[in-house]
């Protein structure tokens, strides 16, 4: 599995506050 970077969490956060 690849390892979530703060990167890609700070997009996942993103997403769901935008959705």
């Amino acid at each position: 599995m690849p390892q979530m970077s703060p990167l890609n969490w700070l997009l996942l956060f993103i997403y769901f506050i935008t959705k």
